[in-house]
């Protein structure tokens, strides 16, 4: 618990890292109350203001079918926000306890699944990830198992490479003497002492599962229209740039913003656990 307090300190003193968080949590915010401060429904045309620019009536103006895009940019966050969450949250319950496993037992079970994962980085992981979208057909759901399947290996090394040094450490040792089960050891000793470096890929994954996100729905194999998301707006606007550039700009700022959100929390997150960062160490 007061290693916890001292972690959070550090990680308030970190200006960017906080910044970043506080506007993650008022897109969250905004995301879960958009019924609420939408102007309007995200899917209701009006084709007599198409393509209009910003206004008080629209204050980041309409798209080619007049749909406020103020009000989309709210909806879709809840789509794009929740399926990059939920692609890592995939990833993570799919790549921690392949670590876990292969570090800790080794041998021939850490070849077999080292191999597994070194055939799915082998792959671009876009282009993969297109594959896997377009094999199991557009939608949130398959767009997020796509994008977990290959942000998986990335949780796998992480946890393995952590658990091949905490395996020799003399607590794990002790609690093996002393006749702890393989499972209890993993879940006691081991897991317990991994968990900050996940929390930091989690974050920063996070990031890339929103750009993957957008990806694959801007190329079509992702959400498809017309619902709101971040990437089929984006995909949809860009063939008006020259007429309503605001179509491509307001979504991709958002994109932008967001993931360098989560890339600056995630470098304060992982600064605050990792002592050799701080002063006070």
């Amino acid at each position: 618990m007061a290693e916890t307090r001292l972690a959070l300190r550090r990680f308030v003193r970190r200006r960017m890292a906080l910044t970043g968080t506080v506007y993650l949590g008022l897109l969250i915010l905004a995301a879960l109350l958009a019924p609420v401060i939408a102007p309007y429904e995200p899917l209701k045309q009006d084709l007599v203001h198409m393509l209009a620019g910003p206004s008080l009536a629209h204050p980041l103006g309409t798209d080619d079918l007049g749909r406020d895009v103020l009000t989309r940019l709210l909806y879709g966050a809840r789509l794009s926000l929740g399926a990059a969450c939920l692609a890592v949250a995939i990833a993570t319950v799919a790549g921690v306890p392949i670590g876990l496993v292969a570090g800790y037992l080794g041998g021939a079970i850490d070849d077999a699944l080292m191999r597994v994962i070194d055939a799915l980085q082998a792959f671009p992981a876009l282009i993969l990830a297109m594959a896997i979208a377009a094999a199991l057909g557009p939608g949130l759901f398959n767009v997020m198992v796509a994008v977990g399947v290959v942000y998986t290996p990335r949780f796998a090394r992480l946890v393995r490479g952590q658990v091949l040094s905490l395996r020799e450490e003399p607590f794990v040792e002790s609690a093996r003497a002393a006749g702890a089960s393989h499972a209890r050891v993993l879940a006691r000793h081991v897991l317990p002492n991994v968990v900050a470096p996940v929390v930091v890929q989690i974050s920063i994954g996070v990031a890339f599962a929103l750009l993957a996100e957008t990806a694959l729905s801007f190329l079509g194999v992702g959400i498809k229209p017309p619902e709101p998301s971040w990437g089929t707006d984006v995909g949809r606007g860009y063939r008006f740039m020259r007429l309503a550039p605001w179509l491509v700009f307001m979504p991709g700022t958002a994109i932008f913003l967001t993931a360098l959100a989560f890339n600056l929390m995630g470098d304060g997150i992982r600064d605050a656990f990792d002592p050799r960062l701080s002063r006070e160490a």
